[in-house]
């Protein structure tokens, strides 16, 4: 199965990101950048295995698991889910064009105008 490499819009101001940050992130716990930007979280479909993987090795969670935070998330009125796209180029593009997106794809996929984050003790 394919790792997965965490991608990012040109303008977010962070070059890498710890495992914690990261789960906070997709967890919506966090909503901004260090530059006060907002964060545009984007998803594979759960059902995605490189969604499943994702979930597993970057932010050691299950999916399902994270598919109960954003449900909780949106029942009570405090937050919202990510926004969900259907390939890894669609993905791509989405990232690309929105500032302050942060996504993913698998590791050997081709990646051009978007940045990717190495992992390492950077943010919280």
């Amino acid at each position: 199965m394919a790792q997965a490499k965490v991608i990012v819009n040109e303008t977010v101001p962070v070059k890498d990101v710890n495992s914690l940050y990261l789960k906070r992130i997709y967890a919506m716990q966090v909503n901004k950048w260090p530059n006060g930007h907002p964060i545009k979280v984007f998803i594979l479909p759960s059902r995605s295995e490189l969604h499943k993987q994702f979930s597993v090795s970057k932010l050691g969670i299950q999916s399902y698991q994270l598919d109960r935070l954003w449900s909780r998330l949106i029942f009570t009125g405090t937050g919202k889910s990510p926004e969900v796209v259907q390939t890894q180029g669609e993905m791509l593009i989405k990232v690309k064009d929105t500032e302050g997106a942060i996504g993913y794809v698998a590791e050997d996929f081709k990646v051009d105008g978007v940045r990717v984050l190495s992992e390492g003790a950077g943010n919280e």
